[in-house]
């Protein structure tokens, strides 16, 4: 009786015939001489195979969400042609009390697979103030209209109004949303997120380009989740920023992209979360 095995390795696009019993085998070639086999357990061991999931998607060295709160017009007609110019993301939240159906139609016809709209609540309340029922009712209602009118990969995430938060608001959030941003002034660390009390970095109008790149550097150098808030455009809505900052921090971004991830803060939370169960 004679056996013998030969194992073919491939590696690296390099073959080559390797005369052994070990257990890694991926083809097994068997010759018998006056041996009837009816069956041969094959056993692949892959323990020394490894994989590893990116912290931050394709390797980068950071991520970047623009966030533009509110809901303002002019987040759409000027500042969603600067973003799809450069093919930059961003997340818009919206109060839905207030979304008419010439907005509705102004924000659909606007609207791409690289935005997100998600909740800004109905009406802009204190969340705290109004007490749990009433907040239940304001992110309920707002995330309904949401995915009833943009589809349902809308309503995902929230932002607090006028950053207004507790752990009470904190839990309701959390049975609704995947995430919530707060407007608590800072960077988010992958390894001690909170999901329900995002931290920013936010414009005004006396945020120029040259203070709020550096924003990016920084979120770069730490490896940090940068999330920053826009509110108004051209002298429209809340401290509104001109639309030249907007540009100039954009044309940065794309500068650095080969080191950010940039997307929407619903795809960067399923991305954290589904890394974590992997």
């Amino acid at each position: 009786m004679k056996l013998r095995s030969e194992v073919i390795l491939k590696c690296s696009g390099l073959s080559r015939i390797h005369k052994s019993y070990h257990k890694y085998i991926i083809i097994l070639t068997l010759i018998s001489f006056n041996l009837n086999l009816k069956a041969q357990k094959l056993t692949v061991d892959n323990s020394n195979f490894f994989y590893q999931i990116a912290p931050i998607y394709d390797f980068k060295q950071s991520i970047v969400s623009l966030t533009f709160d509110d809901g303002y017009i002019s987040q759409f007609t000027v500042g969603i042609p600067l973003l799809k110019q450069r093919n930059i993301p961003a997340t818009f939240y919206i109060i839905t009390g207030r979304v008419d159906s010439i907005t509705k139609s102004i924000i659909s016809d606007n609207l791409t697979k690289d935005f997100e709209v998600g909740s800004h609540t109905v009406t802009h309340a204190n969340l705290v103030k109004i007490g749990s029922e009433d907040a239940k009712m304001e992110l309920l209602n707002s995330h309904s209209f949401l995915q009833r009118n943009f589809g349902v990969n809308s309503g995902l995430t929230m932002s607090y109004p006028w950053g207004i938060y507790d752990n009470s608001v904190k839990q309701i959030a959390r049975n609704i949303y995947l995430a919530a941003r707060s407007t608590d002034v800072g960077y988010n660390s992958l390894y001690t997120l909170d999901k329900y009390a995002l931290k920013m970095q936010n414009f005004d109008k006396r945020i120029g380009a040259y203070s709020a790149n550096p924003w990016i550097d920084y979120a770069i150098q730490n490896h940090l989740w940068l999330v920053e808030i826009i509110h108004g455009i051209n002298n429209v809505g809340y401290s509104p920023i001109d639309s030249s900052v907007l540009t100039e921090h954009l044309d940065y971004i794309k500068k650095v992209e080969d080191n950010i991830w940039c997307s929407t803060v619903s795809n960067v939370i399923k991305y954290i979360d589904e890394s974590k169960n992997a």
